[in-house]
């Protein structure tokens, strides 16, 4: 139950439980590229002059997510709206993602929108597509006024579209050509965004653990994973993530297997560690139910009355080192690909979380989500997590193809988890790196993500 079930992944599992974070604020501030100013509240309002109509572009939200400031950048028209996800780098505005009104998407990749620097001829790839460079010193006469130096830029996306932008610094978009029309700048208000104000925020450090599993073809006995489990407390290990599937648990109707989670759960107790329960009912990209149900919806009566069942006879087994219980585990995994089975599963949560509540146990409960998933696409977060008083992530620095992300990016990750939690408690059940140069990573590169 405790073995771990992603052995190709990485050889160091860690979990962290972090109730006060301190580290919200930008670590430096590279300043905005004078070709498009970023203060919150910036817009330009641009008309085509024979159709009338309109587009707009807003920086909505600037918000300090670990040493990065992620910067929205809504454009709207009247049939449409997009939201453009951009960080600054001194001359440069980096693409991060997209944002929509029903979901957030965060690049693997991210690129150059627009530079300052650029030189005509240039072009280079973003999440969008291809931006090519296409002039600079250029007049741009518009409803607002004439302007001189503006530079132009193509921005080719990945379904053939065109969009121009042409820019002028110190003042920002002064024309943009979306399927051939002309928009002009017909009204604006531009200022360069202030460097955030630095702060103290004071906390509690997060309790961190290794998961204590035997090695390969180890000592499996208690006395093993006792054994293993000193090890990580000698190590600094103070947290500890218990997990099993329901199928583990029950692997006969009503016939139960709970002495391995009971064992882990006294010991958190006896050593003075903070622990996270997982019971999957869902496992990633599986239903974790006993055989005899797996063909049951989950929110059959059958399903329903068996879950109440195993947790009356788990919850008098657990002790005061339980601050959390999740009742599936990366469900955002699970239903993206299932999406019909969200009414029925959070009928079946909602029934453990009453019959938990019913026995007592007041620690908040909730539901593990996959960081990774969550910041391609963060719908499924935006769906479930309100029903979660805890948000758990596992976090594995994972691009979409299976090749890995640099360490760099454990900062503005992690500053995103806090924001993603909204004040509730935050708990990492899983924290892993590979080492393998067939994703694109080393020994190495895990010590430093690690060290991160």
């Amino acid at each position: 139950m405790l073995r771990s079930r992603k052995p190709e992944r990485t050889r160091i599992r860690i979990g962290l439980a972090i109730t006060v974070w301190g580290a919200l604020l930008p670590l430096g501030y590279a300043g905005d590229p004078e070709i498009f100013p970023l203060a919150t509240g910036n817009y330009w309002v641009l008309e085509n002059p024979a159709t009338r109509m309109s587009l707009a572009v807003r920086v909505q939200d600037s918000q300090p997510i670990g040493p990065k400031r992620i910067v929205k950048i809504l454009l709207t028209s009247p049939h449409w709206e997009v939201g453009f996800l951009v960080s600054a780098n001194e001359d440069r505005l980096v693409l991060e993602g997209l944002d929509y009104s029903v979901a957030r998407f965060y690049s693997d990749d991210p690129g150059v929108l627009f530079s300052d620097r650029s030189l005509p001829g240039e072009q280079w790839q973003n999440p969008l597509g291809t931006v090519a460079m296409l002039g600079e010193n250029l007049r741009i006469t518009a409803p607002a006024g004439t302007y001189a130096k503006a530079r132009h830029f193509r921005i080719r996306f990945t379904d053939g579209n065109v969009m121009d932008w042409y820019l002028v610094s110190g003042i920002g978009v002064v024309r943009i050509d979306s399927n051939q029309l002309p928009y002009l700048l017909a009204s604006y208000f531009a200022t360069t965004a202030l460097p955030p104000q630095g702060q103290t925020v004071s906390g509690s450090c997060p309790k961190i653990g290794v998961l204590p599993n035997p090695p390969a073809g180890g000592d499996f006995s208690p006395a093993g994973q006792m054994a293993r489990l000193m090890e990580s407390l000698n190590a600094g290990s103070r947290f500890l993530h218990i997990s099993a599937s329901w199928a583990e648990l029950e692997p006969q109707p009503e016939s139960y297997h709970l002495a391995e989670i009971e064992r882990y759960m006294q010991w958190a107790e006896q050593f003075g560690m903070e622990a996270a329960l997982t019971i999957k009912t869902i496992d990633s990209t599986t239903l974790a139910l006993p055989a005899d149900l797996q063909n049951q919806a989950l929110d059959s009566p059958a399903v329903i009355a068996r879950f109440h069942k195993l947790l009356r006879q788990i919850t008098p087994r657990m002790t005061a080192a339980v601050r959390w219980v999740n009742l599936a585990n990366e469900v955002n995994i699970f239903f993206a690909s299932q999406p019909q089975q969200i009414i029925p599963f959070l009928t079946l949560y909602q029934a453990g979380l009453s019959e938990l509540r019913a026995r007592g146990r007041v620690m908040p409960v909730g539901m593990t989500f996959s960081f990774a998933d969550f910041r391609r696409d963060d719908s499924y977060f935006r769906i479930l997590s309100p029903y979660s008083e805890v948000i758990s992530f596992t976090y594995y620095p994972f691009k979409r193809d299976g090749t890995t992300r640099g360490p760099e990016v454990v900062g503005g990750d992690l500053g995103e988890m806090v924001r993603a939690a909204q004040g509730k408690p935050l708990v990492l059940t899983e924290v892993g790196h590979p080492t393998s140069p067939l994703v694109g990573s080393s020994l190495s590169m895990q010590q430093q993500f690690f060290e991160n």
